[in-house]
């Protein structure tokens, strides 16, 4: 599958009318990007490596959904930049929903765990599974955002 879309995008490019210097950039970021993912998530597992307590693993999420938070900002910048001023205007309302959504989900997160916890008769590990769900709702909205940089390199 992914070779194929590898060569949906390629023709895609090209297609275009994708300059040599555009594609580059687009391979550049796709570098750049798996670098930037690759290097938080080693942080975060050597953190575990040091402490795999409960406390531990959710200092590790808190890290990790702020490391994603990070690199959010960056990559909206990034697809900021290469939009026109119509699409702009759309990515920034989609980016204010997203953040109530967020909000939203890390509020009914907190919520559920506090209700498994009563219901189960305590057990820390649903702070680290509540910790752990808070730091993907980031991580997902960064991919998101790097998967729009790609899609838009080809309009």
């Amino acid at each position: 599958m992914k070779f194929i879309l590898f060569i949906l995008i390629g023709l895609g490019c090209f297609s275009n009318g994708l300059s040599a210097q555009d594609f580059q950039w687009l391979e550049d970021k796709k570098v750049e990007f798996k670098q930037d993912t690759a290097h938080l998530e080693q942080e975060v597992r050597d953190m575990l490596d040091k402490d795999y307590s409960t406390l531990g693993m959710i200092e590790a999420s808190y890290y990790l959904e702020q490391g994603y938070d990070k690199l959010l900002n960056k990559y909206y910048k990034v697809l900021l930049n290469i939009l026109n001023e119509e699409n702009k205007i759309l990515l920034r309302t989609s980016q204010r929903n997203w953040i109530n959504l967020r909000d939203s989900d890390k509020k009914l997160i907190s919520g559920m765990k506090d209700q498994t916890y009563e219901a189960m008769g305590g057990g820390t590990v649903w702070g680290v599974i509540a910790a752990s769900e808070r730091a993907d709702i980031t991580r997902r909205r960064v991919f998101e955002l790097y998967n729009f940089i790609q899609f838009s390199s080809l309009s």
